[in-house]
């Protein structure tokens, strides 16, 4: 899994306009610092997008954590919660 999967699964998700690749790692993608106006309840959203296609233990997400195409990342990749 990397980065580059997540973007395009975030944008397709969304309908955003916006190139994948020009998503920054550490951009914020949900809350009050995101740029693309998705906030606290729409990463549940992405939560259930990404389960469809991916094995994801859905007890360990932590919300406040599956910020960032970084972090989001690390959790698929059994790097962290």
């Amino acid at each position: 899994m990397n980065e580059q999967t997540i973007a395009d699964k975030y944008v397709k998700t969304y309908d955003l306009a916006v190139r994948p690749e020009d998503l920054g790692s550490e951009e914020p993608l949900f809350g009050p610092q995101s740029i693309y106006g998705l906030d606290s309840m729409d990463v549940l959203k992405f939560i259930a997008a990404l389960a469809e296609e991916y094995d994801i233990e859905l007890a360990a997400v932590r919300t406040d954590t599956f910020r960032t195409l970084r972090s989001i990342t690390a959790f698929l990749n059994g790097e962290g919660s």
